[in-house]
Formats: C-alpha cells, structure tokens, sequence
C-alpha cells in the first residue's frame, strides 16, 4: 500500500484565449428602406425597415415586421446580438477543444525539471 514510485506528469501549452465580441455601435451600420408587405400608402412612404451590417463579421440582419422604425432597430440589433453569441459560443468551443487536443499531447518519460519529497526539492 506504500508506493515508492509516484509519477506526475505536468505539461504547459499555451492556448489563446478566446475573443470577446463587445457590441460596439462604431462597428456596424444601420440603414434604412421602404418595407413590403400589406400596409397600403404608408408602407410605400416610410423607411421603417431597418437593415443592420456588423462590418467585423460581415453579418447582415434586417428587420421589417412592426410599423416603427424604432422598433424594427431595436428588433434587428437583438437579432445582431444572437448572432454574434452564436459566433462566439463556436469559437468557444473551439477553444476548450484545443485544450482538449492539448491534454492528449502530454509527453511522458522526457522531463525537463525533477522534484523529490514532499518539500519538492529540485533533484
């Protein structure tokens, strides 16, 4: 029940961390066009549709379902926010699977420092 041999193996990566995507309001363009749809002369007279170009990503989100110009914005900038979440989530999870990857490269048997008892003197 008394091992002598006790083995740990450490092994150090370095792995990016991944980007955050903050929202920012310099980073996209907002223009706005005549909607389709039922609505009769006010729809041929109003840009209440709103088209939404994240220029980072190039993601493009429109929104043209409610009357308001203010609402279809706000609208197409919630769509804007998912999609960008999306994004991040994929990246995200590329990055715990680069940790992963990395896990599984772990060389043994080819140590650069040994430590020694408890008080893990360099040996």
């Amino acid at each position: 029940k008394n091992h002598k041999r006790k083995n740990w193996f450490i092994g150090i990566d370095i792995i990016k961390s991944p980007e955050k995507n903050n929202f920012d309001l310099k980073d996209i363009t907002i223009e706005t066009m005549k909607s389709s749809g039922p609505g009769g002369q006010n729809v041929n007279k109003t840009d209440s549709a709103v088209r939404i170009k994240h220029l980072p990503t190039g993601i493009i989100v429109t929104a043209r379902e409610e009357r308001s110009q203010q609402q279809n914005k706000k609208l197409a900038l919630s769509r804007l926010n998912i999609e960008i979440e999306k994004i991040e989530q994929t990246n995200n999870d590329k990055s715990k699977q680069q940790v992963w990857d990395a896990h599984n490269e772990l060389i043994r048997g080819n140590p650069i420092k040994t430590f020694k008892g408890l008080d893990l003197k360099l040996v």
